[in-house]
């Protein structure tokens, strides 16, 4: 399973992809282009807008940090780890400044922080999930962990462990710093007035870290991946919030609004591509299931059933008959002299033979009820539900006719062209029960019936008949 998803994980994005992602970018650049200048115009106040945004932001986020730690536990890969830490440490920024945001809870907001509190928390987390980003991106050239020793396995375990769960805990205590030491920091809002901000020490620290992470997942990871590839463009969405947020000035302006949806666009960026990439690996699932249940179910030489899924057939269609009290055949095929004829022509042309002859029973059976199977080497078996020896017989007509407009050459000498032998054996439902083994009995002793009258033709099993010698 690891193996998977790193093969997805480190797949190379298509043209295609290139193209939707590179479309996405320049809508990115273009909205945030347009709406720096009318940034400051101020727009209607929605008090719903802002919790509604940012319990988005909390289910995307949160969605987000725990797929990533899923791919951690399968491939671990620190970087992951890390990556989960990023997001992990975003939802819990989010959760408390919505607690403090004035007028979501309470007129002031929760916790006690006042008017700053929310503009700090707004600071820290746009401060440090670059940050987070960054500190990802140098693992990212590590594969997985060392797993070949004990000791290593522990320590790759530890690491991983502390890059997912230390950054939301860094978090938990810049907010306890900001409760404490509130009061002491200096006024980034005054009102719904953004203006200290842009002229305060965070503004350029905040802007430096959003395109030092921009700058570090194009160098880092080169967009060889799809993973580095959407990551790249959240941090780009990333970088317009921040920039829309610090040049709007206020609250519930063009850029304030702005910024909250490029924000939720940048959270809703990779979360789209590990979705992406789970139905990946469910279709994978998929189709490794088929082909594990054509290996349980088909012969992979000739694409007839097995001889484990004609037993398992061949038991319920018993069962079912002696329950309707409906007749039931079954035919017993063995190619003539096969030994000879893989000794003359060898083993490669002999394989083509039996796909011919499964090809030429399938032709012969009409009803979409019969099965034909593999029953061993050149032996076959043909489930006739609801035939009587009558129609049985009948359809093994048909496959002799069909076999003989193969025109199979022998070149041995034993005949021309390659035949079969056909034992029918019925079970007419109403007799009492049966067991599906004697009714394989029945149809192999019925062959040696046939094969002893010269072979090339059909029996229908005779009461008197005996099971041929192995």
């Amino acid at each position: 399973m690891s193996q998977v998803i790193n093969e997805i994980l480190n797949q190379a994005p298509s043209r295609r992809m290139i193209w939707v992602v590179s479309l996405v970018a320049a809508l990115v650049i273009l909205s945030t282009a347009i709406l720096l200048p009318v940034s400051t115009r101020s727009l209607p106040v929605v008090e719903a807008f802002l919790p509604m945004y940012a319990m988005a932001v909390i289910l995307v986020e949160g969605m987000t940090a725990y797929f990533l730690a899923i791919q951690y536990c399968f491939t671990a890969r620190p970087f992951m780890a890390a990556l989960s830490g990023a997001y992990g440490f975003v939802v819990v920024m989010v959760v408390f400044q919505i607690l403090v945001f004035p007028g979501v809870f309470t007129t002031a907001g929760l916790l006690n922080l006042g008017p700053q509190g929310a503009p700090w928390l707004w600071v820290i987390w746009h401060a440090g999930f670059p940050f987070f980003v960054l500190l990802a991106l140098s693992f990212y050239a590590g594969r997985s962990a060392p797993l070949a020793r004990e000791g290593a396995s522990r320590r790759a375990r530890a690491l991983g462990t502390v890059l997912m769960f230390g950054p939301p805990a860094i978090g938990l205590l810049a907010i306890l710093g900001v409760m404490i030491w509130g009061s002491a920091l200096p006024v980034l809002i005054k009102g719904d007035s953004y203006s200290n901000i842009v002229d305060s020490f965070p503004t350029p620290v905040v802007l430096l870290l959003s395109l030092l992470a921009l700058v570090g997942a194009l160098v880092v990871t080169r967009l060889r991946d799809l993973l580095g590839l959407w990551l790249a463009l959240a941090l780009l969405a990333a970088l317009g919030d921040v920039a829309l947020t610090l040049f709007a000035e206020a609250r519930y302006s063009v850029g304030w609004y702005a910024a909250r949806v490029m924000s939720l666009a940048s959270s809703s960026m990779v979360l789209g591509f590990l979705i992406w990439e789970i139905s990946g690996l469910y279709r994978q699932l998929l189709d490794s299931h088929r082909r594990l249940e054509d290996r349980v179910t088909y012969d992979g030489l000739t694409q007839a059933y097995n001889r484990g899924y004609f037993t398992d057939h061949l038991r319920m269609a018993v069962v079912q008959s002696g329950q309707e009290g409906a007749s039931l055949s079954l035919l017993m095929i063995d190619a003539d002299n096969f030994k000879g004829y893989n000794d003359h022509q060898g083993h490669q042309k002999g394989d083509h033979c039996l796909v011919a002859i499964v090809g030429a029973i399938k032709k012969a059976l009409r009803r979409a009820g019969d099965c034909v199977a593999r029953y061993g080497g050149e032996e076959f078996v043909v489930v006739l539900p609801h035939a009587n020896a009558q129609a049985a017989k009948m359809v093994a007509d048909h496959i002799h006719h069909q076999i003989a407009q193969l025109e199979i050459p022998r070149y041995d000498g034993i005949s021309s062209h390659v035949t079969v032998s056909i034992g029918i054996a019925t079970f007419d439902g109403l007799s009492g029960p049966i067991d599906h083994e004697e009714l394989i009995w029945r149809a192999d002793a019925a062959l040696y019936q046939a094969k002893h009258a010269g072979r090339n033709t059909s029996a229908v099993f005779d009461e008197g008949g005996s099971r041929p010698a192995p």
